[in-house]
């Protein structure tokens, strides 16, 4: 299953103390307590998006986590990256991705 398909299942309160967590066994640990079942694959892959691999920020996600709003969707309509995801003031989950054509960043509300 995907990181986005776990967290659709998932609760506010689940996807926060998920996000808390440092390491894969802390991932785990906290989805048991929550029984929220996750095997190690899910939990790596949970934390290639909390943690990615790469050191810099690109503007967008700097606009992001700076109060700006980012873009809605890429114009290439092309692949994308899930980068993370976080609960809004509404209380609804938000996805960030990356286009994998040209890098930008955008969001997108779960409905």
């Amino acid at each position: 299953m995907t990181v986005e398909e776990l967290m659709k299942k998932a609760t506010n309160e689940q996807i926060e103390k998920i996000q808390a967590c440092q390491n894969k066994a802390e991932i785990l640990e906290a989805a048991k307590a929550e029984n929220f079942p996750l095997t190690e694959e899910e939990a790596e892959e949970i934390m290639k998006v909390l943690y990615p691999p790469y050191g810099e920020i690109s503007d967008d996600s700097l606009d992001l986590v700076a109060g700006g709003k980012g873009k809605k969707e890429c114009e290439h309509k092309s692949a994308t990256t899930l980068l993370g995801w976080h609960v809004n003031s509404s209380g609804k989950q938000v996805f960030e991705y990356r286009c994998n054509s040209c890098g930008k960043t955008f969001e997108k509300e779960q409905k």
